[in-house]
């Protein structure tokens, strides 16, 4: 998942073959198809964070399968708007730690 200046999520759908733009309020604005259904992840890179690079995976895929030939590479794409810059934390910086709720009753 990546985030973009307009507060949008970029989600790559595993066995989908796409990476979906979702508008804060929930609803599908945009997508970008991919040439192989196991998109694993997605992020914004480049100078100005325009350009969205898109993992995929090849696990448990027959690769002599012409659907799946590019499976397991890196796609790049032009998604029309730019990334968040990422959140840098100082060294020796100290962070809150988060306590599972899980098994409490």
């Amino acid at each position: 998942m990546a985030l973009d200046a307009e507060n949008c999520l970029w989600v790559a759908i595993f066995g989908g073959g796409i990476v979906r733009r979702y508008a804060p309020n929930g609803e599908v604005i945009a997508q970008i198809e991919v040439a192989t259904s196991q998109v694993t992840s997605c992020t914004f890179g480049g100078p100005h964070f325009e350009t969205l690079f898109i993992t995929t995976a090849c696990h448990r895929l027959d690769l002599a399968d012409e659907a799946n030939a590019q499976a397991g590479t890196l796609f790049v794409a032009d998604p029309g708007c730019v990334g968040r810059p990422e959140t840098v934390i100082p060294a020796g910086s100290t962070a809150t730690a988060l306590k599972s709720s899980a098994g409490q009753s």
